[in-house]
């Protein structure tokens, strides 16, 4: 009987390992034919890294900014698949993000600010682009996303050259820039907002609509594209604030406008599903770490002596992350000091949640639980699995929605980061490793629903930052796939230290590398 069960063990790990390996395989091939096959170049410019997709000849051109905590490799997506229906294509990072070292001069607090720093950086790339020859710098369009379409409605509101005749705006936070009464200022405006986002978005895009013809409806368009007075706010279905930048409406609706305003020659668009085969391969990672796990750490499962009781365990990460709010909010002078925007916030809510867990696991339960074992057959196995973490995250991120570049003050911060991820998720694991897998599942999720409920409560409590509110769902997501991550590897004998570093090492790699840096890193 016991022989059975090893053999079903063995056969389980194989299958694990082919399917994590077939998906992972299905991925690549998927991101790897979502990269059209037109010119692609990269350039930097004054210190902006800047990417061209043209067809080879002067096209109408789009250049595209993007959002806060974003940069062009989340915008790629869009900007082929605008290249496939003919444009020539722009796309840049702004200072602070993506592969730009320099510091993001703006207050990071203030999601809808398109400062001068960001007018600085738009004029440079336009400047630059009217000269390049696949670009007709007679026939120009701007496309922004949250921060860049308060960026790109602003500079074509005061700066307008001779030539840009359309703005799209995704997400506008604000419609502040938009002077009333001008319906060719800015001109030929489309405002696009996800039916799913925050109702600031919806509002703004109204108000953008309203400014110009102020008996406007969402849904219709209004005024005339060769006068430049077309101007339209449009819901994109199903869409929230990260979504929309991937969605075929908002591609298709930004094709037809463009196309209108600029007298451009388009073909239908397509928008590759870079995100269902990014999923697909964080999936096939933790099949994958099976195997892996199984080599690296020990054949057969490991059973703490001793758990921290679940209703105990609630109330443990309840008090931690109440704990950890009260005190980032009393410590946010200190945490701004660190040079990445929301970043300073993240790392003390997550040391301080961590620290109050550890030490109330140490003083009342350490007694019966005792220490995890941790020898160096574990470290060597952590260090592996954790490698596995980061290349199913960072390979078809790069490829998809995140450069994940370690320029300038990122690579401290990154070290930093994972310091502070290392405790928080290795008193996580004192206090949900549990026998059985399910109970151990029902109370890891118990535990991400407070800890992002009591972040998100923090905001309008305790003024933590606002950003959060569009961060959370994705970083929830993350969570969720490294808690997943996590439940693999800690069923093997020397998973404890595994189940730490698989979850701290990608996430503090994220961090580290998609907030903005900021001016305070001087």
């Amino acid at each position: 009987m016991v022989a059975s069960v090893r053999a079903m063990r063995r056969i389980g790990v194989v299958v694990a390992g082919v399917l994590g390996v077939l998906m992972l395989v299905a991925s690549l091939v998927g991101l790897i034919r979502a990269q059209a096959k037109r010119t692609v170049r990269a350039e930097v410019v004054d210190g902006i890294p800047v990417t061209v997709y043209s067809t080879n000849q002067a096209a109408p051109t789009v250049v595209i900014a993007h959002g806060f905590a974003g940069s062009a490799q989340i915008m790629d997506p869009l900007a082929r698949g605008l290249m496939r229906s003919g444009f020539t294509v722009v796309t840049f990072d702004f200072d602070g993000h993506g592969r730009n070292a320099a510091a993001l001069g703006i207050d990071p607090a203030r999601e809808g600010s398109s400062g001068d720093a960001l007018q600085a950086s738009l004029a440079t790339v336009i400047s630059w682009a009217a000269t390049q020859p696949e670009v007709d710098p007679a026939r120009v369009g701007l496309l922004g996303h949250s921060m860049g379409a308060g960026a790109v409605v602003r500079y074509a509101v005061d700066s307008a050259p001779d030539g840009l005749r359309a703005t799209v705006a995704i997400s506008l936070p604000s419609a502040d820039d938009i002077p009333d009464g001008q319906p060719s200022s800015p001109a030929n405006l489309l405002l696009l907002f996800g039916a799913l986002e925050d109702d600031r978005f919806s509002g703004a895009a109204s108000a953008g609509l309203r400014a110009a013809y102020p008996d406007g409806i969402v849904g219709r368009p209004y005024g005339d594209p060769s006068a430049g007075t077309a101007r339209m706010a449009s819901s994109v279905p199903g869409a929230e604030h990260i979504g929309i930048l991937f969605s075929g409406t908002t591609l298709d609706e930004s094709i037809d406008w463009l196309g209108d305003a600029l007298e451009a020659d388009t073909t239908p668009g397509q928008m590759a599903p870079v995100l269902l085969w990014a999923v697909l391969a964080l999936v096939g990672g933790g099949l994958l770490l099976v195997p892996v796990s199984a080599a690296a750490l020990g054949s057969g499962s490991t059973r703490p002596p001793w758990t921290l009781p679940g209703r105990w365990a609630i109330v443990l990460v309840l008090v931690a992350s109440v704990g950890a709010s009260l005190v980032a909010r009393v410590a946010a002078p200190l945490s701004g000091l660190l040079p990445l925007a929301v970043g300073g916030y993240l790392a003390t809510w997550f040391l301080v949640a961590g620290l109050t867990a550890a030490v109330g696991w140490i003083w009342r339960w350490r007694a019966r639980a005792g220490w995890p074992v941790v020898t160096g057959r574990a470290v060597l196995g952590a260090v592996l699995t954790a490698a596995v973490a980061v290349v199913v995250l960072v390979v078809p991120g790069r490829m998809s929605w995140a450069p994940f570049s370690l320029v300038g003050s990122r690579v401290w911060l990154a070290g930093l980061m994972l310091v502070v991820f290392t405790v928080y998720f290795a008193a996580d694991e004192l206090v949900v490793r549990r026998a059985s897998l399910p109970r151990r599942i029902g109370l890891v999720l118990a535990s991400r629903v407070i800890a992002v409920a009591v972040i998100l409560g923090s905001i309008p409590l305790l003024g933590a930052p606002g950003f959060l509110v569009l961060l959370l769902p994705l970083m929830a997501l993350m969570l969720l796939v490294l808690a997943g991550y996590a439940a693999v590897v800690s069923r093997f004998r020397d998973g404890f230290l595994a189940a730490v570093l698989v979850q701290a090492v990608p996430l503090a790699l994220l961090v580290a590398t998609t907030f903005p840096l900021t001016a305070s890193a001087s």
